[in-house]
């Protein structure tokens, strides 16, 4: 099943499913991928108009009003076509300048980013084994006359940084001078920073061609004072990359088996369909149970981060550490899970999945990139089993209609007197009586529910 549950998920993935296919066939990445330079893609102006960028935020910012479990369900659609542009860090961006940004310049800059108009990448921070969330700024920066900052240095790799017009990152302020943009507490602050005089892009290599990264170098680039996002944090920063690289992830691995499994099921061997042989089908069911993981996970931890809104509410919400556990472990299982699911594929597509012409490859590239980008999965991990070590677990609840909290007070007393019978044969008869072994089943067997 795919990361979203209900039926306007499914209802927004079919759509967007009919969209990738019309307007993002593999022919689009592939021009990407054999493109001399990084571009916006052909379906650039497109995703913009419909307000695919901005599903997750208010509509008075340009947005549809829905949250990240939706932005977690267009993640997973793109990443299952491998589209190129930089249609996921252009919608962080946005969510942290419609949450942190001054709202006179989230009224100003966060509908151009939905509309496509201002495309953006960031420098995504990464976790250490503690816990801790980091980002080694790049970027200095000092007080300017007027206000905000004047910020010097260069900040890399960016993904699709040769084709963004922003760039959200940190740069380093002298915690004695900030220039009154705090309390001089945090020497790390997060800006805004647009294309234009001083600033010089330079392309890098690339180990996937069709969303190149790229270096930004700053000389005395003057920051203005609202593009400086005092609310922003770089665990909330880090948080939403990592739930949209994740869905994205859950994609393409879906891709890699779908498409495994349909060679195993067409492809003959011996005169019998490789599926049937036993090192295929293995390797094809823990293809399987890791995406069913990863979409799972994904769709928790995209639930989490809805629920937490925005950084002012984290504390209270991650307080004992029991929803901060849904994020790492998430983009752990998600990112490996897509490398492996595209090693998988092209090892069960035999020679033709070494080829240039087919198509795994670039899951192959798309996979270790993302992996790569948000620093490895390993400080992922740590984080996950120290959060457990110490106690945390995930609290999930049910969404029930009214008429389901009248059943409970209706069953409570029942079922406390059946659990105050000492003899477990007789509380094993009075369930049954009660129709509590099998509720599900009509009356008098069960209970109708």
């Amino acid at each position: 099943m795919s990361i979203g549950i209900r039926d306007e998920h499914e209802e927004l993935r079919s759509s967007l499913q009919r969209w990738v296919d019309a307007r993002c066939p593999p022919e689009v990445t592939r021009t990407a991928l054999d493109a001399e330079s990084d571009a916006l893609p052909s379906f650039w102006a497109d995703l913009g108009d419909q307000g695919t960028l901005g599903i997750h935020l208010d509509e008075a910012l340009g947005g549809q009003g829905a949250g990240l479990v939706e932005l977690a369900v267009t993640a997973e659609v793109l990443g299952r076509a491998a589209a190129p542009g930089p249609w996921g860090t252009t919608a962080v961006v946005a969510a942290v300048v419609a949450e942190s940004g001054d709202p006179t310049l989230a009224k100003a800059v966060v509908p151009q980013l939905v509309d496509g108009s201002t495309p953006a990448t960031l420098v995504v921070p990464t976790a250490t084994p503690d816990g801790r969330t980091v980002c080694a700024p790049g970027l200095i920066g000092r007080p300017a006359p007027g206000g905000g900052l004047v910020v010097s240095g260069s900040v890399s790799p960016l993904l699709n940084g040769s084709s963004a017009t922003a760039v959200l990152a940190p740069v380093a302020v002298d915690a004695a001078s900030d220039g009154g943009l705090g309390d001089g507490a945090a020497p790390v602050r997060w800006v805004l920073i647009e294309l234009g005089p001083g600033v010089e892009v330079e392309s890098l290599s690339s180990f996937d061609p069709s969303r190149r990264s790229a270096r930004w170098v700053l000389a005395e680039v003057t920051v203005a004072p609202d593009r400086v996002l005092g609310r922003a944090t770089a665990t909330r920063i880090r948080d939403l990359a990592l739930v949209v690289f994740a869905a994205e992830a859950a994609g393409g691995a879906r891709w890699c088996l779908d498409t495994a499994a349909e060679h195993a099921r067409t492809r003959q061997q011996f005169g019998r369909p490789i599926g049937q042989f036993q090192g295929v089908k293995h390797r094809l069911a823990d293809m399987l149970v890791s995406v069913e993981q990863a979409v799972a996970a994904v769709w928790d931890a995209a639930s989490v981060l809805d629920h937490e809104g925005a950084p002012d509410d984290v504390a209270a919400t991650t307080g004992d550490g029991s929803d901060r556990l849904a994020v790492p472990l998430a983009a752990a299982l998600a990112l490996d899970g897509y490398v492996e699911a595209a090693k998988g594929a092209i090892q069960l597509l035999g020679g033709m999945g070494f080829t240039w012409e087919h198509d795994a490859h670039v899951h192959l590239r798309r996979s270790t990139t993302l992996r790569q980008i948000i620093g490895g999965t390993a400080p992922l991990r740590a984080e996950a089993a120290r959060l457990a070590l110490e106690g945390s677990r995930r609290r999930l609840s049910i969404e029930l209609p009214p008429e389901a909290e009248r059943l409970r007070q209706e069953l409570a007393p029942l079922v406390a007197s059946i659990a105050a019978l000492a003899d477990p044969a007789e509380q094993r008869r009075a369930l049954a009586d009660e129709g509590l072994l099998t509720p599900h089943w009509p009356s008098p067997f069960g209970r109708d529910a």
